[in-house]
């Protein structure tokens, strides 16, 4: 038990000296690899381990194993923490010619494996492979990594892992097979989750319009109806339309002496129109003030025929054509 962290990083850079003066079996086998390791070579049975802490890494090569080389069964390894990283690390429940080997990694929020990282239960010759039970909120496997419990002539293990949500890369295995014996089984649990749940729900109802919509405008009581779209018409009638649009410069390349001529024609032409039409006395002053844009609220028709929009309510009867005819209300 440790409370904070278990890291585990690197290997041995005295392991090849130790190795030439001391041989191989007063060596860890498993090479120059820095490991927490209970392991079985012969007959006996392989330990257990069980860690608890609340981050988990393994990195550089680093192992963590309970299998068994020899006839012996592997032990199990169970890991309680609340993140677990492999880098290029290692967890390991192999056996050869005994029974399976367990691995489970339990209440963690996330296993990240990368970079070749591997959890394996395999089993060699005809020993059944082991099985990987796994339960987090999210798994995450890159770059090469594998979770594998497969044999070779015994039947694979069994891989079984709960999660929220997980996630693999095309480089990344899991796997429970066997070569020639029976195929172990791959058992991923997510919760079902429903993206209409998160849906606001629309009335199925079709609403009627009867009810909706006054029928009664009559002009004459004042009424106006106003559809103000979105930049096509002013905000109200008395409003200007401002556009954006870009008027370009269309003008014809001409020589600059032929248009000073033009120009002072045009305005000799303007001069003899002005002083035919028009006296200085009669000359009216400019103003800028704009005229108030009133809403038209009836219509007549003028002696020649022809249909005003006046800005007051029209009165009586006009001609003898609409004479038949009462409105209510007028309608675009």
């Amino acid at each position: 038990n440790a409370s904070e962290n278990i890291t585990l990083s690197g290997i041995d850079p005295t392991y090849n000296e130790r190795l030439a003066r001391v041989g191989r079996n007063s060596i860890d086998p498993d090479g120059a690899a820095s490991a927490i390791a209970s392991r079985a070579t012969q007959t006996g049975k392989a330990g257990s381990l069980n860690l608890n802490t609340k981050t988990f890494s393994a990195s550089g090569r680093a192992l963590v194993t309970v299998s068994s080389t020899g006839t012996g069964v592997a032990g199990t390894l169970e890991i309680s923490a609340d993140t677990i990283k492999l880098d290029n690390g290692f967890l390991n429940a192999e056996t050869s010619a005994g029974d399976q080997g367990n691995i489970t990694l339990s209440n963690a929020k996330l296993i990240f494996l990368r970079n070749k990282s591997e959890i394996t239960t395999n089993a060699r010759d005809t020993a059944t492979g082991g099985n990987i039970t796994m339960t987090t909120d999210f798994l995450l496997t890159s770059k090469g990594s594998k979770i594998s419990a497969n044999a070779i002539l015994g039947r694979g293990g069994n891989i079984n892992i709960t999660a929220i949500g997980i996630f693999s890369d095309r480089s990344s295995k899991i796997t429970a097979s066997s070569q020639l014996g029976i195929d172990g089984s791959v058992t991923l649990n997510t919760p079902e989750v429903n993206p209409a749940q998160a849906l606001d729900k629309l009335p199925v109802d079709v609403v009627d319009t009867s009810n909706q919509i006054i029928t009664d405008c009559a002009a004459n009581r004042g009424n106006s109806f106003l559809v103000t779209g979105k930049g096509g018409i002013p905000a109200n009638p008395a409003g200007v339309l401002r556009g954006q649009v870009v008027v370009p410069d269309l003008r014809l390349m001409v020589d600059q002496s032929s248009t000073q001529l033009s120009n002072r024609r045009r305005s000799r032409s303007w001069k003899k129109r002005t002083l035919g039409y028009n006296s200085p006395d009669q000359e009216q002053p400019i103003t800028k003030k704009k005229s108030p844009i009133i809403e038209a609220q009836g219509w007549i028709i003028n002696q020649k025929g022809i249909v005003e929009l006046v800005p007051y309510p029209a009165q009586g009867n006009y001609s003898s054509w609409n004479s038949s005819f009462n409105y209510s209300c007028f309608r675009e």
